[in-house]
């Protein structure tokens, strides 16, 4: 009776020194929480808005709490758009995206707690989040001492560079759909001609922006994007609807990578239609690729979008009509059963 009676002594005194060595500041929790309703409030330093909050965080190592409690101030902040893609090839997975996207990064921190024990490290940090601008500037205070600062300007550099590199990947994905998600087209008839002893088929047909495409293409730049004014002449990418008198202007600025990204996916290589025949079965007959200047920004008064020099203007509500003439010697034209009009890049033409 005596040994249990010690042994629950010994076990009390192990757990009253066990609660004695957790702080009375941590507020018990298995997740990273904000201590208190964030605010934007103006710097003395820079006299800009920032968002400032304080946040309890958890993590293995001290770095892993650090950054726990930055995406969660950011997250306050700006909130997050979080993308989710899967595409499916031959009834398999062939890519997967998920992108947690926000747009701002950590202005500075202040540690208020730290507390580390053998397999956890617990903070509260005081953080101030600074919505991201194109070719943003990290401040220094003006007074004349020169201090560095490294530990503010470090952080605040990586959490740049993250959001820099979830945004790419967030127009990544859509910029992957051009242009075999971006056009759609309508066969509007089919003419058979014997011209000069040949066989000839005349494919008319529309073609235009598909809608859904041009909506994603915008949530992307609302997100990465700085709205521009009308006539701002540095590269930009605008929507531009020729059929709506009241309608707003849609531009966005995007700093210089982004902008080559655009027009590397939508020029080089060009878009072209792919027509292929096809017979009872669904088997291909004969196909081939035409090149229209339309789909590449080559027409002024026509494209479907051009670059400009100042950046890329897309004009979702045009429409053109076209026509691909198929010279049908050799073909055996009473197989043929159907058209079908695709668009891919110029370099994945059957035969290239």
């Amino acid at each position: 009776m005596r040994k249990l009676f010690a042994c629950l002594v010994l076990g009390l005194s192990m757990f009253s020194a066990l609660a004695h060595a957790i702080p009375d500041w941590i507020i018990p929790s298995p997740i990273t929480i904000a201590l208190q309703v964030g605010k934007w409030i103006i710097t003395q330093e820079t006299e800009e808005e920032v968002y400032y909050i304080r946040v309890q965080s958890k993590g293995s190592t001290e770095t892993h709490a650090r950054n726990e409690a930055f995406r969660l101030a950011v997250d306050q902040a700006v909130g997050s758009l979080l993308v989710s893609e899967t595409e499916i090839r031959n009834n398999e997975i062939a890519r997967h995206d998920v992108i947690n996207y926000s747009s701002g990064y950590i202005y500075n921190f202040e540690y208020v707690n730290i507390h580390s024990s053998a397999n956890e490290v617990v903070l509260q940090v005081d953080v101030w989040v600074k919505k991201s601008k194109i070719a943003e500037r990290i401040s220094l205070d003006s007074s004349s001492h020169g201090e560095l600062e490294g530990g503010r300007i470090a952080e605040a550099f990586k959490s740049i560079q993250t959001q820099e590199q979830t945004s790419d990947r967030l127009l990544e994905i859509v910029l992957q759909d051009y242009p075999h998600r971006a056009y759609q087209s309508n066969i509007n008839s089919l003419e058979y001609v014997y011209e000069e002893r040949t066989p000839i088929l005349y494919i008319n047909f529309d073609v235009w922006w598909n809608k859904k495409y041009v909506q994603s293409l915008q949530e992307v730049m609302s997100n990465i994007g700085t709205k521009a004014d009308r006539y701002d002449t540095n590269f930009s990418i605008g929507f531009l609807k020729e059929n709506c008198v009241f309608c707003d202007l849609s531009k966005w600025l995007l700093d210089s990578e982004q902008s080559y990204r655009i027009l590397s996916y939508f020029m080089s290589p060009p878009p072209v239609v792919l027509a292929q025949l096809l017979d009872i079965h669904g088997n291909v007959v004969q196909q081939g690729c035409v090149y229209f200047g339309n789909l590449n920004g080559d027409y002024h008064r026509t494209s479907l979008w051009e670059a400009n020099g100042a950046g890329v203007n897309i004009y979702p509500d045009r429409w053109n009509q076209e026509t691909i003439q198929y010279n049908l010697q050799g073909i055996e034209i009473d197989k043929l059963d159907t058209v079908e009009l695709s668009f891919i890049k110029q370099n994945l033409c059957p035969g290239n």
